[in-house]
Formats: structure tokens, C-alpha cells, sequence
């Protein structure tokens, strides 16, 4: 399920998101039967524990991630310890809900996974206090993600509207605003090497950030390249799981 154990600029930058293919039915022309519905998803395998180590130029980092999913309520609560090589030690609450079981199964129907939640919540305490956020979707009558809305207490807030879509109904391009700021995204997926790539533009300089998904839907790796060669990334191992069924 989602959670935010990615490096940060990563987690700024991915701001889109997934499932698999059914067989196709035969032409009713061809049979002389209706054609068939393709069949349901109708389980998934979500990460309930997992360990994600970050690295950067001089910088270390390293968060334990615990989640559970609520079917009553059809939300997943993720808990993030985070800690990192200059002594920057934070426990991060988020609470990812979706308008139903069905849509939570569904968002890795295709691989990498396209966004189904309405919103997650999230409370982020460290040293400095406590600090909320929010993070909207919006969704059009084909189910695909065509706006997102994200504020913070310490005042941040942006806005993400999505343009175009692939096959599979996930965001191809779009733009991001805040604070007087527009970047444009662009977002590839790649199916065989379950990859997610998103090109930030700001006009005057491109970040490239890769994120890899494995089998089951579930974060893997990340990795960012910025201006002048700059790089980051992160690797995630899930240690435990639990099956989501309708």
C-alpha cells in the first residue's frame, strides 16, 4: 500500500501513480457467444513491512515502514522511522483512503500501478514539532487521475493537473504550480521493467527520477538525476506482506 518512504525529492517529484492484463475475449463474430468481461482483479499483495536505505552525495538515510490496511474502512496507515546520517530522526503517520475495496485491489491492475485513493493524510514528528499535510485526488468519469491537491501546515500547498493518459488511464503529462512556480511533468511507464519515469521541467533545468516497482505493485527502488549529474536513490526491501481480497 503507500506509503512515504522514498527520499524526498523523489517523493516531490513522482507525483503520479497502478495494475495487470487480462486475455481477450474471442469477437461475439467470430464465437456466436457475447464477448466475455475481462476478469476481475481480485486480490493483492501489500507491503506491510519494509526497510528503505537512501543514499546521496554525503548523505545517508534509512526509514522502517510499517502499514496495515483497514478493509472496514478501506484505508491503509503506513508508520515511517526515519533517521539519516546527520542526526535527523522523524516518525511520519499517513493514512492513504480509498472510496472502496474495489478500488484499492484495482490500482495494481496494471504494473507500474495507477493512483485509485482519494486522499492521504499525513503527520510528520521530529524534533521541531509536529507538521500535517494532505494530498487530494481528483478523478474523472473514465477513472483517471486528473488533479492533485496538496497542502501542509507550515503553509506549502501545490497543485497538480494532469493532460493526457495512456492506455492503462495514467498520466502521461501535466504541470505542477506552487508558490508562482510552474513546472511541466512529463511520466513514461515501462510494463517489462515495471519503471515509472517522471521529468520534472522548471524551463530552466530537468530532474529525472525513476521509480521501480516490484511484482506485486509495491516501491522498490528510486532514483533521481539533477542538474550537473547529481544523483540520489533509494532501495526498499518489503520483509512481511498481507493479501487484500474482495
Amino acid at each position: 500500500m503507500p506509503r512515504v518512504s522514498m527520499l524526498a525529492i523523489a517523493i516531490a517529484a513522482l507525483a503520479a501513480g497502478g495494475q495487470g492484463p487480462s486475455l481477450a475475449a474471442l469477437p461475439a463474430l467470430a464465437t456466436g457467444r457475447p464477448e466475455a468481461a475481462p476478469p476481475l482483479q481480485e486480490c493483492r499483495t501489500a507491503a506491510t513491512a519494509a526497510t528503505t536505505r537512501s543514499k546521496g552525495m554525503g548523505f545517508s538515510a534509512e526509514t522502517t515502514t510499517t502499514c496495515q490496511f483497514d478493509k472496514a474502512t478501506t484505508k491503509s496507515t503506513c508508520t515511517n522511522q526515519y533517521s539519516d546520517s546527520v542526526g535527523t530522526k522523524t516518525t511520519t503517520v499517513s493514512v492513504t483512503t480509498f472510496a472502496s475495496l474495489a478500488e484499492a485491489i484495482d490500482e495494481i491492475k496494471v504494473i507500474p500501478p495507477r493512483r485509485r485513493s482519494v486522499r492521504t493524510d499525513t503527520t510528520t514528528t521530529g524534533d521541531r514539532g509536529s507538521l500535517t499535510s494532505s494530498l487530494v485526488n481528483t478523478f474523472d468519469r473514465e477513472n483517471r487521475l486528473v488533479q492533485e491537491t496538496g497542502e501542509s501546515s507550515g503553509g506549502g500547498t501545490f497543485m497538480t493537473t494532469y493532460t493526457s493518459w495512456d492506455e492503462a488511464g495514467r498520466p502521461t503529462a501535466g504541470k505542477t504550480v506552487s508558490r508562482g512556480n510552474i513546472n511541466a511533468l512529463t511520466l513514461a511507464y515501462d510494463g517489462s521493467a515495471r519503471t515509472l519515469t517522471t521529468t520534472t521541467d522548471t524551463g530552466l533545468q530537468k530532474l529525472v527520477c525513476v521509480l521501480t516497482f516490484d511484482a506485486d505493485g509495491n516501491p522498490a527502488a528510486s532514483s533521481c538525476r539533477g542538474p550537473g549529474g547529481m544523483t540520489n536513490g533509494s532501495v526498499t526491501t518489503t520483509t512481511a506482506t498481507e493479501k487484500i481480497c474482495r
